[in-house]
């Protein structure tokens, strides 16, 4: 496999586990909260989550920026939305694990994980775009 290839392999997989995980948490979380789950298990699940999608994220924005540097990307609509998404998923991610979602009432917080949700969804949309 060439270097380039790898590059891209190890995009799509850091990427699949970070995105994917944004999908999936965004669903257990919301029915956890549903069962009744306390402040603290739902606190542990985000931080088994956080555990796998941080370095997963961080390995997604380094081969993505490897990517654009090693293939002369230039910046059209596609891949302006995939860096824009990006940057709101990673923005609303920091947020709300490190406090900013916990001070707000639930409906704020479901509005969040919504938006998170679909800032994933349009990560893959954009992905496939290009």
């Amino acid at each position: 496999m060439t270097v380039d290839g790898v590059i891209r392999f190890v995009h799509i997989v850091a990427a699949a586990v970070w995105v994917g995980g944004i999908i999936v948490t965004a669903a257990v979380m919301a029915s956890l909260q549903r069962a009744g789950a306390g402040a603290r298990e739902v606190a542990a699940a985000a931080r088994g989550f956080g555990s796998v999608a941080w370095p997963a994220m961080a390995l997604s924005v380094a081969t993505g920026i490897a990517k654009i540097v090693r293939f002369d990307l230039e910046f059209d609509a596609a891949l302006t939305a995939k860096v824009a998404l990006t940057v709101a998923a990673v923005v609303l991610a920091f947020w709300h694990q490190t406090g900013g979602g916990r001070r707000l009432r639930a409906q704020v917080q479901s509005l969040a994980r919504g938006l998170l949700l679909l800032t994933g969804l349009g990560l893959i949309a954009a992905s496939v775009w290009l």
